[in-house]
């Protein structure tokens, strides 16, 4: 069993190999070519955390890999777990603990220090993989989506009436979210994502702003993917139609996506409360966990 990082090979993210592939972290989720390629597709800054099993040349087992922010701690963020659905079962748990292995000893030879992962909940053969870590940390997260005409639709009164008051929409620095940390959730795990907002492409942050330049509304949205990552209201500014405002312009500039994507803390309930009432529907619940490499 050969191991290999993506670094050292050529086109990875190019070739339809990975046709016959799923993604062991969920079940439900789109396993699609087009879907896996896309995941591929995003890995930029860090390819060398991203490795594959080869057996005889072929690939059978990829770890999808990007550096992250944990609370402070280097951290490796698993994008995917793709397997050939093709391959027997012996052969492929042979190739997945090879290629974990590797990964790990390659990652603590770089100083990391936190390996963090999403599964469908109850998905213990998923976490199985990783019984040799500690876990240090979990929460649960339900997936929500919405068809992005309906959500334009559900957010056009609170648009039209922002359009007529002193509060404009305007785009600010994706890549400095410091001026607005004051009014956001900084729950472990989140201060870890505002550290990789920006970094993927199509990141865009929009706020509203009052004549004078002060802010009490974001969204960080992927103008790409469809993936809604931030959306936060000054605590006194709530309930005034800023956050469905910018949720609207968001939904109207998504490139050639025709659903909305959104994470929420499970225990968040004002959140998903919003969520639900915007026409938000519940796509899949999964478990985020951050397991310590100091072993």
């Amino acid at each position: 069993m050969e191991i290999r990082f993506f670094n050292e090979l050529d086109n990875i993210s190019g070739s339809d190999i990975y046709k016959n592939f799923t993604d062991l972290r969920f079940k439900t989720e789109d396993n699609s070519y087009e879907n896996i390629k896309r995941r591929l597709n995003r890995i930029s800054g860090e390819p060398d955390i991203s490795a594959c099993a080869m057996n005889n040349k072929e690939i059978i087992a990829c770890f999808i890999g990007s550096s992250n922010t944990w609370s402070g701690l280097k951290t490796i963020y698993c994008n995917g777990l793709l397997v050939n659905k093709n391959t027997d079962k012996k052969t492929l748990e042979k190739a997945v603990n090879a290629l974990i292995k590797k990964v790990l000893d390659k990652a603590i030879q770089n100083d990391f220090e936190n390996l963090l992962t999403e599964s469908e909940t109850g998905g213990s053969e998923f976490k199985k993989i990783f019984s040799s870590l500690k876990e240090v940390h979990s929460r649960v997260l339900i997936n929500y989506l919405i068809p992005t005409k309906k959500l334009i639709e559900t957010t056009g009164a609170s648009a039209k009436n922002l359009a007529k008051s002193e509060f404009k929409i305007k785009p600010a620095d994706v890549n400095n979210l410091t001026p607005y940390l004051g009014f956001m959730d900084t729950r472990q795990g989140w201060l870890s994502s505002n550290q990789a907002i920006g970094k993927e492409h199509g990141d865009e942050l929009i706020c509203v702003k009052t004549q004078f330049d002060s802010i009490n509304s974001i969204c960080v949205y992927n103008s790409e993917s469809g993936v809604i990552s931030r959306l936060a209201t000054m605590p006194l500014a709530r309930r005034g139609g800023f956050a469905s405002s910018l949720l609207n312009y968001a939904a109207s500039h998504i490139k050639a996506k025709n659903t909305i994507v959104v994470d929420i803390n499970k225990k968040n309930e004002e959140a998903r409360c919003y969520l639900e009432n915007l026409g938000f529907n519940e796509c899949l619940v999964k478990e985020e966990t951050s397991y310590s490499l100091n072993i």
